[in-house]
């Protein structure tokens, strides 16, 4: 497997093609096979990658943890219609004969295993699905007082109630729809772009935010939602054995995500290398679950699931990589670290002197060049799905490059004019330039693991500091079949 073959080639229609040429500089070859201008020779300055000072960008607490969080819509209102109130036509009211065991109202059936009301039912459903922490004021004295004219008074007592009265949380089936995954494409939009102001009015027209980029904008961060609660959870999958094929052939773990409790408090830090006794003491071995997650995370794309077993396995292996450099590199900016840091705060290469200087370039991994792009969320999961649905990998049938490509094309286009609507013409334009620059580097930066790993296979390192990597990373830096 050659990671120096990675490229990436944005297919974008013929006027989008026409626009990036205007702001940015003409592209060598086809509409259809376009690459990238060469990094020294583009119409503006590349992004300069070097240590600087990094911006530390303000997050809405999630998981007491600093992640970024999506609002859910509600699906209900929080006051309830009763058999009083007014009811639209044709629709059809069921009476329930007990009361909501949350806050006393009406209600509307039995809803995680207790009978409630619609705005418990959802209050519920949104607090554990988000993961949002509460903490009441009054020391608890709220619930004494909790009815349903005060219900809303307090959210932290309000979920402890839900949680005294039995509401399952495993109960929750939680599958985005069109409604929803729009829902939340159009509330980060709009906070998004409510802190842009000052476009010129010559900026050149801005192209429309239609229906199908609101949802492929929704999809992504409802995607990246799962992967942010999955590292910051219970979820700890390690085996020595494991291969990306056990990984493609089990169930979606991100459907699942809900199901495993966040840790509320990080055990101590391990000393490397990685021992099996630290999984059973709740200790992550974060490279290992990087990778795991990157394999899940293909699953999330039409494209993949289309693919044949033996393309799901060659790009799965291909992309695995520089899926992890991305998405721990991106976290580490959001900290506001210069190398890797880890949800529990642990850096890679840390416990002891470098034993040669390629540890020193892995802990840095590319956290510098994404720093410089200073992507909010929607960039970055967009240019996260824009970097894996890469169909170079070697050995992939023409099939499968064409539906991975396909897909990629949606997802370039779809970056394209987020940028340009948040940005304006030519500085969006410019922007999704250096994402493509970046895309190319993070490829090409992967070398380096494979590069370190094959010296620890050759024994370069003494073999008692260092064991044998396990089969996972073996097979994702093309160590192993």
């Amino acid at each position: 497997m050659d990671y120096f073959a990675s490229s990436f080639i944005p297919q974008l229609s013929e006027k989008d093609l026409l626009h990036y040429r205007l702001f940015y500089g003409d592209l060598q070859g086809s509409i259809s096979q376009c690459a990238l201008p060469d990094i020294q020779e583009c119409g503006t300055s590349p992004p300069a990658f070097t240590q600087d000072t990094f911006l530390k960008i303000k997050q809405e607490p999630d998981f007491d943890m600093g992640a970024t969080i999506v609002e859910m819509p509600d699906s209900d209102s929080d006051t309830q219609t009763t058999s009083s109130s007014p009811v639209t036509e044709g629709r059809k009211v069921v009476q329930f004969a007990e009361d909501c065991a949350v806050c006393g109202d009406k209600a509307t059936g039995f809803h995680y295993d207790v009978a409630s009301c619609n705005g418990c039912k959802t209050f519920f459903r949104r607090t554990v699905v988000t993961g949002r922490k509460f903490v009441c004021h009054k020391n608890g004295e709220c619930l004494l007082e909790l009815d349903k004219t005060k219900r809303c008074a307090c959210r932290a007592c309000r979920f402890q109630r839900c949680v005294d009265v039995g509401m399952n949380a495993n109960a929750i089936q939680y599958t985005p729809s069109t409604n929803l995954t729009l829902s939340i494409a159009r509330k980060k939009l709009k906070r998004q772009f409510s802190t842009t102001s000052g476009i010129s009015s010559t900026t050149s027209p801005l192209p429309t935010i239609d229906g199908d980029i609101l949802k492929r904008i929704g999809d992504v961060l409802h995607v990246e939602l799962k992967h942010d609660r999955l590292r910051h959870s219970t979820f700890c999958p390690f085996e020595v054995q494991l291969t990306v094929e056990d990984i493609l052939q089990q169930q979606p773990v991100f459907g699942e995500a809900d199901r495993y409790p966040l840790v509320q408090k990080w055990p101590v830090k391990f000393i490397a290398p990685y021992k099996m006794e630290y999984k059973n003491a709740g200790m992550k071995f974060w490279f290992y679950l990087d990778l795991y997650l990157a394999v899940e995370y293909l699953k999330t794309f039409n494209s993949f699931n289309m693919l044949s077993t033996s393309d799901k396995l060659i790009h799965a292996k291909h992309m695995a990589m520089a899926t992890t450099a991305l998405s721990a590199s991106y976290n580490s900016f959001l900290k506001g670290a210069d190398t890797i840091v880890y949800p529990d705060g642990h850096i890679p290469f840390s416990s002891f002197p470098f034993r040669v200087g390629l540890e020193g370039v892995l802990q840095k991994s590319v956290v510098n060049p994404v720093t410089k792009l200073k992507l909010d969320s929607v960039q970055y999961a967009l240019m996260k799905a824009i970097l894996v649905l890469n169909g170079d990998a070697t050995g992939i049938s023409q099939e499968g490059r064409d539906l991975i490509n396909a897909e990629r094309s949606h997802y370039s286009t779809t970056l394209l004019k987020y940028l340009q609507n948040r940005m304006g013409g030519a500085e969006g334009t410019q922007q999704f330039g250096r994402i493509c620059q970046t895309i190319v580097l993070i490829s090409h930066y992967v070398q380096n693991h494979r590069n370190y790993f094959t010296m620890r296979r050759f024994n370069f390192f003494r073999s008692e500091e260092l064991p044998p990597p396990c089969r996972l990373i073996q097979q994702t830096v093309g160590l192993l079949p």
